[in-house]
């Protein structure tokens, strides 16, 4: 039986849509069920990837998110809550990721945490976090606000000690539903000697080229 993956992607694009502007109290259900639709969505874009199933125009695309480097701090499951000590959130980097880079760091994901937004005065996780915050002021921003779902701070066990990456929900909302709509129309197989096998080229003249920004 052929799963319709592009459906399933579709309506955690919608479901993560609710939540930008949702302005939710937040449960430990609710952010369980967020980082599950996350993995889940990201593992159907590679399973998309991997069955030729995407244009080479969209798996090519590269995202633009931010990255800040690590405070010479081992990250670990013990301390792996502090993210305002592990971290420099003074000095972030822009930088792009391949959409293969992102589908690692969901799928191998050593922290992943939202980044949340209060509504009234659009302050967040990471503008407290260059401030000399305490633990506890930290517990009670989270507890008891009504917020918006701004961002996903995130990385893998890899590079868990030198960076973690923030990721704008609005763009993985767009990435998924870009997905989600992509048909390609055209095929090409172009033989690769070193591989032995066929290499797949899938296009459609309404592919986007360029790079996505936030």
């Amino acid at each position: 039986m052929r799963v319709d993956w592009k459906s399933k992607l579709n309506r955690i694009s919608t479901e993560l849509s609710k939540l930008i502007k949702g302005q939710v109290n937040w449960t430990s259900d609710q952010l369980i069920d967020l980082e599950e639709d996350l993995i889940i969505g990201f593992y159907i874009i590679r399973k998309l990837i991997d069955g030729n199933q995407l244009t080479n125009e969209l798996v090519s695309t590269r995202l633009l998110a931010k990255r800040y480097p690590n405070l010479a701090s081992d990250v670990n499951i013990l301390n792996i809550h502090l993210l305002h000590r592990h971290y420099d959130f003074q000095k972030p980097k822009e930088q792009k990721l391949t959409i293969g880079f992102l589908i690692n760091q969901f799928i191998h994901s050593y922290i992943f945490h939202p980044v949340l937004e209060l509504p009234h005065n659009k302050l967040k996780f990471t503008d407290l976090a260059s401030q000399d915050v305490s633990d506890d002021e930290f517990l009670i921003y989270y507890e008891n606000s009504k917020m918006n779902l701004y961002s996903i701070l995130i990385n893998s066990d890899r590079n868990r000690n030198l960076y973690i990456y923030e990721v704008p929900i609005t763009l993985i909302v767009d990435l998924f539903k870009r997905v989600a709509e992509c048909n390609p129309n055209t095929t090409e197989y172009i033989y690769n000697q070193q591989k032995k096998d066929f290499v797949v080229k899938r296009s459609n003249d309404d592919s986007f080229f360029d790079d996505i920004d936030f």
